[in-house]
């Protein structure tokens, strides 16, 4: 150690590559010049340096084919077409040190992989205006990117691109802005976790997970992305939490009709986007599971909350208010419950349920409220015969022209314990098929022990 130190004070060492040189040729300081020189185990420690001293910033780039800790000492502009830093060891520490990266022939920064290659950190720094994506990884094991920006790529490159068979991913803190493809763009792997992270104004989707198992995104926003904010393919196990979509020109969070599954979704927030604010497709007969929890939707173009094809999903302590079409939109469902939630002042429906799949059957709607909707508060349309809706302890108000509690269709709903409030000429039952006892005022067809109070 006292050795590594006084070679640290006295003559700094570093070790780079070339990449036009065969043999890989690394370099040490001495008295300010560079002097080559073959790397041994004795100096792997030492801590390096990258930048102009030692590279000519426009050539053909940096490779970093030994361990250590590396420092980019100045901005680098590079035109390689294998990456402007390309890293291809264990255990590598790039430090940006503040500065930028840039290339006009590729990648910028290309974490390589392959088989054994793991422990990597890249950190601190802007990747920018290159021509592919700003930080490719592929094939690793244990990485970590901390308060990296990647801003500006061309056409064909995202801010982060996570290929193949990558495993425990670690993005803290970065941010992907005005990219030519996605913010975060993930093919494939398992175990990321994306902490306190932002995607905004890139021309596909802000965060654009395709493949993989056992994904978190946490306490990260996505605004003003062309796609949606967050779109998610055939992921098994993921989690996003404490997270904001806003302005998207899609979706503010989508599951695509694909084999994801184990979803939780929990304490975000999705507004002012042009399409939904959560939109979630499945597939028909899949064994997908969704938790949907404490979540906001408002002011977006279409529905607050789209759900088709799903099975076996629970939503609950959601609020959808404003939105250009209902607060909820169910279609296709079978074992689905929505608790707790609340719809108000949207353009159309506050919580609509459908379905004609004769397969189909089961949907229960406890403790909701449904205020002032343009169109019916709660309505299940329900062409199967088999499939029966429960309403039970809501409360809801209708305004002129709409119901408060509305079943068309051959399916039975149930309504029960449930308070109908009238505005101006609003109804507060309709269609409704209960067998179960009258109801405290007296009207069968308005369910079991419901309420319904005069017009205002």
């Amino acid at each position: 150690m006292k050795r590594i130190f006084f070679l640290m004070l006295c003559m700094f060492s570093f070790s780079v590559c070339a990449h036009d040189d065969a043999n890989c040729v690394m370099y040490k300081i001495e008295e300010g010049v560079p002097t080559p020189f073959y790397g041994s185990s004795e100096t792997d420690s030492v801590t390096r340096q990258l930048g102009s001293v030692l590279i000519n910033p426009s050539g053909a780039g940096i490779t970093i084919s030994f361990s250590g800790n590396y420092i980019l000492a100045n901005n680098l502009i590079a035109s390689a077409a294998t990456g402007a830093i390309r890293i291809e060891s264990n255990n590598v520490n790039l430090n940006l040190n503040g500065y930028f990266v840039s290339n006009d022939a590729g990648a910028g920064i290309d974490v390589v992989g392959g088989s054994g290659i793991e422990n990597v950190v890249v950190r601190n720094g802007t990747v920018r205006a290159c021509d592919g994506n700003g930080l490719q990884v592929n094939g690793i094991t244990n990485i970590v990117v901390d308060s990296v920006l990647a801003t500006d790529q061309s056409s064909l490159g995202s801010g982060f691109d996570f290929g193949s068979s990558c495993t425990n991913v670690l993005v803290i803190n970065c941010r992907a802005q005005g990219n030519g493809k996605n913010g975060f763009n993930l093919q494939d792997g398992q175990i990321y976790e994306f902490r306190q992270c932002t995607a905004n104004l890139n021309t596909q989707h802000g965060f654009d997970f395709l493949n993989g198992t056992d994904f978190v995104l946490e306490s990260c926003f996505a605004s003003s992305n062309t796609l949606s904010g967050i779109n998610v393919g055939a992921v098994d196990t993921i989690t996003i939490r404490d997270t904001q979509t806003y302005n998207n020109m899609s979706n503010g969070i989508a599951f695509l009709a694909n084999a994801w599954n184990n979803a939780n979704v929990e304490h975000c927030e999705s507004s002012g986007n042009v399409s939904n604010g959560f939109s979630f497709s499945g597939i028909s007969g899949s064994e997908q599971t969704l938790l949907l929890k404490d979540c906001t939707a408002f002011s977006n173009t279409l529905n607050g909350f789209a759900l088709d094809d799903v099975d076996a999903i629970q939503l609950s302590q959601l609020a959808s208010q404003n939105n250009g079409n209902s607060g909820y939109f169910i279609d296709v469902f079978e074992s689905c419950s929505i608790d707790k939630s609340f719809a108000s002042f949207n353009s159309d429906r506050g919580m609509f349920f459908r379905t004609t799949d004769s397969t189909r059957r089961g949907m229960s709607v406890r403790g909701c409220t449904c205020i002032r909707n343009t169109g019916n508060q709660i309505e299940a349309s329900v062409s199967n015969a088999l499939t029966d809706t429960l309403i039970f302890d809501c409360d809801a108000q209708a305004l002129t022209g709409s119901t408060c509690y509305l079943s068309t269709g051959s399916g039975e709903t149930r309504v029960a314990k449930c308070v109908a409030g009238r505005i101006g000429t609003g109804d507060g039952f309709s269609g409704i098929t209960n067998t179960t006892p009258a109801n405290f005022n007296g009207s069968s067809p308005n369910g079991w022990q419901c309420m319904e109070t005069p017009q205002i």
